[in-house]
């Protein structure tokens, strides 16, 4: 009596191939590391966290992990809306919110280089005059015309401010 084989050679060979292959068609582990859990981030914050080209979504990286953490509190609870935001931190909690805080704040990404300016020499040096700080308040007003003070000829009058009464 002749041995006869349960199956067709061709079907063992093809059995052994893959079997052979089968290493090779396993997927390579999952990294489950805070950075590869943040990629979902990337999509608005870019692939740095340095804020989207448009603006529109903030710049993460290098921000103060207390400030971080209670953007994302203001999500999860409801006191910022943008419902993207609320919904990816509803479910996650306070302990969890602080750990990618403190993630993005600890990413040291440099600032872009600032755009060239473009202004003419008369901005430019109004600009470089020396201000106090109560003039940067919208609430500062100039002092009244009686307490401007004169400057030698060679300058133009300057104004006194009506907070510090330096003059500017």
């Amino acid at each position: 009596m002749k041995f006869r084989f349960p199956l067709p050679v061709w079907r063992v060979w093809v059995l052994a191939i893959g079997w052979a292959l089968t290493p090779l068609a396993i997927p390579a582990p999952f990294e489950d590391t805070l950075a590869q859990r943040l990629v979902a981030c990337t999509a608005c914050h870019g692939p740095q966290a340095r804020a989207a080209p448009d603006g529109y979504y903030p710049r993460l990286a290098g921000k103060p992990a207390g400030y971080l953490t209670n953007q994302l509190l203001n999500f999860r609870d409801g006191q910022r809306q943008y419902r993207l935001m609320s919904q990816m931190v509803e479910p996650l909690s306070e302990a969890y919110l602080l750990e990618i805080a403190e993630h993005f704040a600890a990413m040291e990404v440099p600032y872009p280089a600032p755009a060239p300016v473009q202004a003419t020499a008369g901005q430019r040096q109004r600009g470089e005059q020396p201000r106090c700080a109560a003039m940067l308040r919208a609430s500062c007003r100039p002092a009244p015309a009686a307490t401007v003070q004169r400057s030698p000829a060679c300058c133009p009058p300057r104004q006194a401010c009506s907070v510090c009464r330096a003059t500017i």
